[in-house]
């Protein structure tokens, strides 16, 4: 059987979605590498992404994570956990289902800011974080709607989720990597 061009599995999703606990869960389920997208770019700037915002701003921020998003698309068999905002470009998009399926994890508002509570790290929703998790749905809802395998991730586990999607991923001819 021929192997498959798609590898990867790649989440998106607003912010509190849960995109990086999903991920690990899948990754260790599927034994794929997890990527957390984030993580990488904070260990790349060597600051969190809200100083490297603050410093270098958001025009920075979103070309340092398109050369991530490039070079993780080169590679295969990961998991990889997106920052909401990936789907934006549509370069990032084509890149990513040219190596990966994507699934977006949704959540309901009030999970989501529920989920986000207390949080600082986030610099799209410093300040008021209702209306500006409100806002930034509501820019990015119809890029987070346009993804074909959609989880709501309002009443399960990470556990539970990471299994769905293995099933969405094994629909699609994406298995456990040995």
């Amino acid at each position: 059987m021929k192997a498959s061009a798609i590898s990867n599995i790649a989440l998106s999703g607003p912010p509190g979605s849960g995109k990086s606990a999903v991920g690990r869960a899948l990754s260790e389920l599927m034994n794929k590498a997890f990527v957390d997208m984030d993580e990488v770019l904070t260990q790349q700037f060597g600051c969190s992404i809200d100083a490297f915002f603050a410093t270098q701003g958001e025009a920075a921020f979103r070309e340092a994570e398109a050369a991530l998003v490039r070079d993780l698309c080169q590679r295969r068999d990961l998991v990889i956990a997106t920052g909401g905002g990936v789907l934006l470009r549509k370069g990032n998009r084509d890149a990513l289902e040219a190596s990966a399926i994507i699934v977006n994890l949704s959540a309901s508002a009030e999970v989501l800011k529920m989920r986000l509570k207390g949080t600082s790290d986030r610099p799209l929703l410093k300040g008021d974080l209702a209306a500006n998790l409100d806002a930034l749905l509501k820019r990015r809802q119809a890029i987070y709607d346009a993804v074909k395998n959609q989880v709501n991730t309002d009443d399960m586990t990470p556990d539970q989720i990471a299994a769905l999607i293995a099933r969405i991923a094994a629909k699609q001819g994406i298995g456990i990597s040995q």
